[in-house]
């Protein structure tokens, strides 16, 4: 019914160490009458009026822009030597909005833009909005876990309350690193009184980017910072542009799904909590063309590599684009729709409304953190 973690004293914390990295420019920054303060492992402060800070080893490098259409400041990760780039809106929930590499001497963006549509659509439609600490829907923003109910805010005209609690909101800048591992932002968030009058656990969250290569790396760290035990669930939601290539055809498209069921799901999908077998129009455990169909389902039951697991999808002319995940996660969504030039690849630990399917006894993945435990993950991007 739940996953329980190990006692706080045996996980594994050396993906999160704060040590020095003797060949790292690691800056914190401080706004000091107006000005940027930059610090490097020299301990040498900086400071600068540019409100644009690049950092760059001998091939990463570390940049903070703007454009038009987001309204905060974009992180840059960018690996040189392989052209490859990522771009992060810390203060628009982490959002990774663009994940691109230089492919056969073009640059390939596989990221939808808002560029892409006659009409470009919120922020929250794009990029990977992070879903924490709970993943789609709430069945009416009423959940319960182990004799607690508690209310989340719904949308207007939404019958539930769905995709976390962090998703808009802003993320503290903790890291940024441009040395031999990769191009390193890291950010966190904790819950605020505004969170905790919904979801009645402190928390703090953290997510850390890593580019290297055709390779974004996100590992991530849920902590348990009160009293009382605490659940939670996360997904990612990744918008890839479809087709990947222009002048490709959507159906033409091919995409892998290691799934052998799927949650049965009522019209405004939430699980009914019944397991179905996956049916032909929706089998992709084998590579296949997408095809005509319009898809927004949730899979389970996943066949697992020694390396995660892993759904992908690949262009008539070869390009793919994959996405991996470790062991917590469980269910992929897969959302392809009608009325959008996108699908989306999306690793859940847990099912829409999990926390009340847990309630009725069912076997929905909810991790369960005692007070000072943590949960950690991974997520990987990769273009071949």
């Amino acid at each position: 019914m739940y996953q329980n973690l190990p006692h706080p004293a045996a996980l594994d914390r050396s993906r999160f160490s704060r040590e020095r990295l003797e060949s790292a420019t690691e800056i914190t920054e401080k706004k000091e009458s107006g000005l940027l303060a930059r610090a490097t492992t020299s301990g040498e402060w900086r400071v600068s009026k540019s409100p644009r800070v690049e950092m760059m080893s001998e091939r990463f490098t570390v940049e903070r822009t703007r454009d038009d259409f987001w309204p905060d400041e974009i992180v840059v990760l960018r690996d040189r030597e392989a052209g490859s780039w990522a771009r992060v809106v810390p203060g628009q929930g982490a959002n990774v909005i663009g994940f691109g590499a230089r492919v056969g001497g073009k640059d390939v963006e596989t990221f939808l833009q808002p560029s892409d549509e006659p009409t470009a659509g919120r922020p929250g439609g794009y990029g990977a909005p992070v879903l924490f600490p709970f993943p789609s829907r709430i069945r009416g923003g009423v959940a319960r876990f182990r004799g607690t109910t508690f209310q989340i805010d719904r949308g207007p005209n939404q019958p539930h309350a769905i995709h976390g609690l962090v998703a808009r909101r802003s993320f503290q800048v903790e890291r940024l690193a441009a040395d031999s591992a990769g191009a390193i932002l890291e950010c966190s968030i904790e819950a605020d009184a505004n969170v905790l009058r919904q979801f009645p656990f402190p928390y703090r969250f953290t997510i850390t980017y890593r580019l290297t290569g055709r390779s974004l790396r996100v590992d991530l760290r849920g902590e348990n910072r009160g009293a009382t035990t605490m659940p939670l669930g996360f997904g990612w939601h990744p918008y890839f542009r479809l087709p990947l290539v222009p002048g490709s055809e959507r159906a033409a498209a091919i995409v892998k799904v290691p799934a052998k069921k799927l949650w049965e799901l009522e019209p405004t999908l939430v699980p009914t909590g019944e397991l179905l077998p996956v049916p032909a129009d929706r089998d992709f455990q084998v590579a296949r063309p997408l095809g005509p169909i319009f898809l927004d389902d949730v899979y389970t039951d996943v066949t697992r590599a020694s390396d995660g697991n892993a759904c992908t999808l690949t262009d008539p002319s070869g390009l793919t684009v994959s996405v991996a995940a470790g062991e917590t996660f469980r269910e992929w969504v897969i959302y392809a729709p009608p009325t959008r030039p996108t699908i989306c690849l999306e690793p859940y630990t847990c099912p829409p409304d999990a926390f009340n399917l847990a309630d009725r006894g069912l076997d929905a993945g909810v991790i369960v953190l005692e007070p000072g435990q943590s949960w950690t993950d991974w997520i990987e991007m990769r273009i071949e």
